[in-house]
């Protein structure tokens, strides 16, 4: 075995190490191989916070070196894969029908730095990828919405070669009790850390054998999203073993009925977990009661109770008052009829030293008008990261904001303006307290609310925007993206209210400054294809490497004018989202471009199409047309909620 394939196979046996990736990287370096910078720049990204402008930074370099060298570090698994993701510098994983890979898997493995599949189209499969001997060089495997068989999944739990998965998501194939026991039975995963078993609806024998298995030491992340239709199976969980082995568990939208949440938080292994996503159940206050009172709660660090819709001000009360949560960092809730005592309760705790992020649906008018209470409090002033979901904060909470002295530490923040709340957002902008936003997402913008975004100093550490139903006024609008603002960002995307501002958002576009410097660009309206020809005639664009357009009414003459467009050779993505309707979608246009030689990846979503088209695509770029719509495996797995508290192993 030569020296690369060594190091490539220490990853393997330990792919949550930095510290083997950077003996990697030094190798690499030894070798003049740039991967070796890209490596220790995602490395070292991944150890700070998501929106901190340190690994803003440290993530804009590693884009460089990757626009640059991307095509060649996917190698041969170019024209086969239509999805993929980086991580610590090597290839997280893939996403490739499984017949491609059955066929290419021996040259692909060991020796390219691939630590992840996410097979597509697997059903039938599974004899073969059983005794396929490249799993044994595989640490995470994607099989979820498959529909997968009992024969498939019978073959695979037997396979000798799963000694190194990590991570297996299962989520929407036919989990029945037999499957799920065949898994509890089965030797062959004794490494398995991340499970996803969703959409499975599993009856409480299933339950029973899964807790109960001999054969799943490691597992700390487990996800029963719509699986636990009964309580008995949570209260199994509670009782069992493995409980004390989780670090995370996922029981999102299974309706639990009251007591759930309190078996948990009652049983001694809670003490353990470090994530609880409880969301869409039926909890009551007696649960969370229960929660906020459990010594077992002490390492918990993320919570999300959203959409428990019975829970009140005393239950908010509860848990802003726990001497149990001071390790809190990230926390969800609503939305419900909150008043005035429980927002109160969590803006002056003093119970939640570490929390940083919060999010919390304002969605109702109660909710709203108490909202000045918690953003009057000391805890506002420590978060790093507010979410206020689709209703608007209201210009009581905006004027709550400036009561804080210094400038809050905000990095991330997600809000609806109201028609009424322009002089309120002005003065909060022109005080600076929100000068350390690093992402700020708008929605319903009123009038002269771009504009008060503009003054020097106001938002210096901005690097991503996205503008949902922008000001009528376009003059508001061209000011905008003419200005030093837009110069700073690396993503921008605009929706504009009314189609009839879309030819002059593209003219403005076309000179403003934003194309000399923006990477991502998100233009979500009803794009037509006088916008298309107009943008396409605006000139280059150097930095730009994804464009994501959402429009049902491109048609074909709006994609045969981007097909024409040479800034397509230097894209990495091109995502386009509802465009199309009952009429032809004009993808052989796209597929006879000219300017498709570097571009990585199309993704169409949310929309038929032409077949005809499609086939000339799929055969222009192969595997790199991805149409599925589904998640990349980061989102829908478990493990990333324990990453993103920084459980890291």
């Amino acid at each position: 075995m030569d020296e690369e394939l060594s190091l490539l196979e220490a990853i393997r046996e330990r792919p949550g190490s930095r510290q083997m990736r950077l003996v990697y990287a030094d190798w690499l370096e030894d070798q003049g191989d740039p991967r070796a910078a890209f490596i220790r720049l995602q490395c070292s990204a991944s150890r700070s916070r998501s929106s901190s402008p340190q690994r803003l930074a440290l993530e804009a370099e590693a884009d460089a070196l990757l626009f640059r060298h991307e095509a060649d570090w996917l190698g041969p698994l170019l024209g086969h894969v239509s999805n993929w993701e980086f991580h610590g510098g090597l290839i997280r994983s893939v996403s490739v029908p499984t017949d491609a890979f059955l066929a290419n898997a021996e040259a692909w493995l060991p020796r390219l730095p691939l630590l992840g599949l996410h097979l597509r189209k697997a059903r039938g499969h599974g004899a073969a990828l059983a005794a396929c001997p490249q799993l044994a060089h595989v640490t995470a495997l994607y099989l979820g919405d498959n529909d997968l068989e009992v024969a498939d999944l019978r073959a695979l739990f037997a396979s000798p070669y799963l000694g190194r998965v990590r991570e297996l998501y299962l989520q929407s194939n036919h989990l029945t009790d037999e499957v799920i026991e065949l898994l509890a039975s089965s030797p062959r995963l004794p490494r398995l850390r991340d499970l996803n078993v969703g959409m499975s609806h599993l009856k409480a024998a299933a339950v029973k054998a899964l807790v109960g298995s001999p054969h799943l030491p490691c597992l700390r992340h487990l996800n029963f999203t719509m699986a636990l239709r009964e309580g008995e199976g949570v209260k199994l969980l509670a009782g069992s073993e493995l409980l004390g082995r989780l670090r995370t568990l996922v029981l999102t939208v299974n309706f639990l009925p009251p007591g759930c949440l309190k078996a948990l938080a009652g049983s001694p292994p809670f003490a353990q977990m470090r994530t609880l996503i409880y969301d869409m159940n039926d909890s009551d206050h007696a649960d969370v009661l229960a929660l906020a009172s459990s010594p077992y709660a002490k390492n918990l660090k993320a919570l999300s109770l959203s959409s428990n819709r019975t829970l009140s001000d005393a239950s908010l009360t509860a848990l802003a008052t726990s001497p149990n949560l001071g390790r809190l960092r990230f926390f969800s809730f609503g939305p419900c009829e909150l008043g005035r005592a429980g927002l109160r309760a969590l803006g002056r705790s003093r119970s939640l030293p570490s929390l940083r992020t919060l999010h919390l649906s304002a969605e109702n008018d109660r909710l709203r008008a108490n909202l000045p209470a918690l953003l009057r409090g000391r805890l506002v002033r420590r978060l790093h990261g507010m979410n206020f979901g689709a209703g608007p904060l209201g210009a009581a909470g905006l004027e709550a904001l400036l009561s804080h002295r210094p400038p809050l530490s905000l990095e991330k923040l997600d809000l609806m303006l109201g028609p009424a709340d322009a002089p309120a957002w002005e003065a909060l902008l022109a005080r600076g307290t929100l000068s350390r936003l690093t992402h700020l997402s708008l929605s319903d913008l009123p009038p002269t609310s771009l504009q008060a975004m503009l003054a020097p100093g106001r938002l210096p550490q901005l690097r991503k925007l996205w503008l949902a139903w922008l000001p009528p006024d376009l003059a508001e609008t061209r000011n905008f993206l003419n200005s030093s603002l837009v110069r700073q960002l690396h993503g921008l995307a605009l929706g504009p209210r009314e189609d009839e501002q879309g030819q002059a958002i593209v003219d403005a576009l076309n000179g403003s400054p934003a194309r000399a410097t923006l990477r991502d660009l998100g233009l979500s309206w009803s794009l037509t294809p006088d916008h298309a020809r107009a943008l396409v005639a605006g000139g280059p664009w150097p930095q730009l490497t994804s464009l994501t357009i959402g429009s049902y009414r491109l048609g074909t003459a709006g994609m045969e004018a981007l097909a024409g467009w040479p800034v397509l050779r230097q894209l990495r993505l091109l995502s386009l989202h509802n465009v199309t309707s009952h009429r032809v979608l004009g993808l052989e246009h796209l597929a006879n471009s000219p300017h498709l030689g570097e571009l990585l990846r199309i993704d169409i979503h949310n929309g038929t199409g032409e077949k005809e088209g499609r086939a000339l695509l799929r055969q222009r770029i192969g595997g790199r047309l991805a149409g599925s719509g589904r998640l990349m495996p980061r989102v829908v797995t478990v493990g990333h909620w324990g990453k993103l508290m920084g459980d890291d192993d």
